[in-house]
């Protein structure tokens, strides 16, 4: 799935303010790119991690 820069910063924005405040003091992100996934012509495929340690 490709995500548009705007549309993961909605869902991220949306998914930090589900949180409870008094609960959650931080949020680790994490992110990779696959390796071997960029060929001729291909995009890269990368991976992002976003969680609460709480």
């Amino acid at each position: 799935m490709i995500l548009m820069p705007n549309s993961l910063q909605d869902f991220f924005t949306n998914w930090v303010s589900s949180f409870n405040k008094d609960e959650v003091k931080q949020i680790c992100i994490d992110g990779k790119t696959l390796r071997g996934s960029k060929r001729k012509g291909d995009r890269t495929i990368h991976v992002i991690n976003a969680y609460s340690t709480a």
